[in-house]
């Protein structure tokens, strides 16, 4: 057997004794009271969950842990609102709790950002998703005014993150950009607001599956390099 099987079983039973003796063996818990522990269990393992995994021990979660899909999707779109990564990994890192329930419900990291109203095809900017002037930022903005949708930061964010990151950058208040573009400014354009039917979000899933026969057009690919 080798030095790598023999750490993992280590690993495990110092698991298994941790759960026998009824500790909380929540990222969060583990994190601060057996560190080393921890540690050694992402090396070895990847994750605390795969360790868990393969430890045969499912976390017992106290009643106020659990984050719904509501809660899950008013997270997201408020990350994404104060134009924070939404990127698997720095979700993962900064907010483990929120990662973990957003697999849990949803299954996939892909499918919680689609849940959430976040377009995964506009997080970044890249080779088939350049860069735009401020003309077209207007152009955009004018754009989406006249089909109708949401001018709210919040929304535009959510479904053009990298364009709402310029926005942010050159003209440093929403409003003073809806203006630039000659759009009118009023209460519910704040920057602050939301008020996204959560509800439909969370059907959109099921109803996308629904349909998923009929002929799709697919988004273009995005770059992956991303800020914290």
């Amino acid at each position: 057997m080798s030095s790598f099987d023999i750490s993992r079983k280590r690993i495990i039973r110092h698991i298994l004794e941790l759960e026998s003796k009824n500790r909380r063996l929540t990222p969060e818990a583990v994190s601060q009271n057996h560190k080393i522990l921890y540690d050694e269990a992402v090396e070895l393992f990847g994750t605390w969950a795969l360790a868990l995994e393969y430890a045969g021990v499912r976390i017992r979660r106290k009643g106020n842990d659990i984050l719904d899909a509501k809660s899950i999707i008013q997270q997201l779109r408020a990350r994404a609102g104060k134009l924070n990564s939404v990127k698997a990994i720095h979700v993962r890192r900064f907010n483990h709790k929120l990662y973990r329930a957003a697999i849990e419900t949803f299954g996939s990291w892909s499918l919680t950002l689609q849940a959430a109203g976040i377009d995964r095809a506009r997080l970044y900017f890249g080779p088939n998703n350049p860069r735009v002037n401020n003309e077209q930022i207007f152009d955009l903005l004018r754009e989406r005014a006249r089909e109708g949708k949401s001018m709210r930061f919040i929304d535009f964010a959510c479904e053009n993150l990298a364009v709402a990151r310029l926005v942010d950058s050159r003209f440093k208040n929403w409003n003073a950009a809806l203006t630039l573009a000659g759009l009118r400014q009023t209460d519910e354009t704040s920057r602050e607001s939301e008020t996204v039917d959560i509800e439909l979000l969370i059907s959109l899933p099921n109803a996308l599956n629904a349909s998923s026969d009929a002929p799709q057009t697919s988004p273009p690919s995005a770059d992956n390099s991303d800020r914290c």
